[in-house]
């Protein structure tokens, strides 16, 4: 038995994050990568919220995840639409 050596360029950590990173699986719409810019404050009172969503094993426990909930269910609810 042999040792499979690993192409390490395809293998690198930084583009198998990038392609795992909160991938929204079960999605079979197109889906956009984003980059925002938040006050830390914001940022920690998503982040505690994240938190406390994957202690309890609940949905969305994801920041991108809770994000995309959060938009969502503010657009359909037309608060900035109109």
């Amino acid at each position: 038995m042999g040792i499979k050596l690993r192409n390490s360029e395809e293998k690198s950590p930084e583009k198998f994050i990038n392609n795992m990173a909160d991938k929204p699986y079960g999605l079979n719409e197109r889906v956009e990568r984003i980059t925002i810019s938040l006050s830390g404050e914001l940022f920690d009172k998503i982040d505690e919220i994240v938190r406390k969503r994957k202690r309890a094993k609940q949905e969305n426990r994801t920041v991108s995840a809770f994000l995309r909930e959060v938009i969502e269910s503010t657009i359909l609810e037309n608060r900035y639409l109109q």
